[in-house]
């Protein structure tokens, strides 16, 4: 089995009481918040790995041990895809919290498509969600949190559009990403999609 866990977002200490308590490995679906604060990254334990969101550097992360990659089959058995849209880039200061390479490069993300379509995995792993699950997401993310009401309504960007093409090519048995802040578990089309909150567990 495998621990996943949400979006850290910089929270080292919540992540290290988690990491530290068990002995297999933890996988962080992004937003990890490595080169985001500005401030020098603590050094990761060696069972804790991750993908990449939006909040984090990509240059940075990318040179971590701990860094899967920003797509491809795992040893945990699962197929990871990084990376996501700030919807609330505007009002972010590029370089600093924002990154202009937030998201895979269309070369990348065909890349991705590829071997996605070579491993047609049981089980994937993203940071964002497919954009066919945005409208669902949208509302249980408002109803917990009623100040996301002023980011308004989805707009879909590369990244999702991307794992809906990855859903049409193939479909797996399980989805579980982040990026939503919200713990929700539903079933649509026959797959079982997991929404992992910030800092929650789930094991795989």
């Amino acid at each position: 089995m495998t621990l996943l866990i949400g979006d850290v977002h910089g929270k080292w200490h919540m992540m290290n009481r988690v990491v530290s308590n068990t002995t297999q490995d933890v996988v962080c679906v992004g937003d990890v918040g490595i080169g985001f604060t500005g401030k020098k990254d603590p050094v990761m334990p060696s069972n804790f790995k991750f993908i990449r969101g939006n909040h984090d550097n990509p240059e940075i992360i990318s040179k971590q041990p701990g860094f899967l990659g920003d797509y491809g089959m795992t040893k945990y058995g699962f197929f990871v895809v990084g990376g996501a849209d700030s919807i609330d880039k505007d009002l972010r200061t590029p370089g600093i919290d924002w990154w202009s390479n937030e998201q895979m490069s269309y070369t990348e993300m065909a890349k991705c498509r590829e071997a996605y379509n070579e491993a047609k995995p049981d089980i994937v792993v993203s940071h964002e969600a497919p954009f066919f699950l945005h409208g669902i997401l949208h509302a249980a993310s408002v109803t917990l949190r009623p100040s996301y009401k002023s980011l308004g309504e989805p707009r879909g960007n590369s990244t999702a559009f991307l794992l809906d093409t990855l859903f049409l090519d193939h479909r797996p048995k399980m989805w579980y990403f982040g990026h939503w802040h919200t713990s929700l578990t539903f079933r649509q089309f026959g797959i079982t999609f997991r929404c992992i909150d910030e800092l929650e567990t789930v094991e795989v």
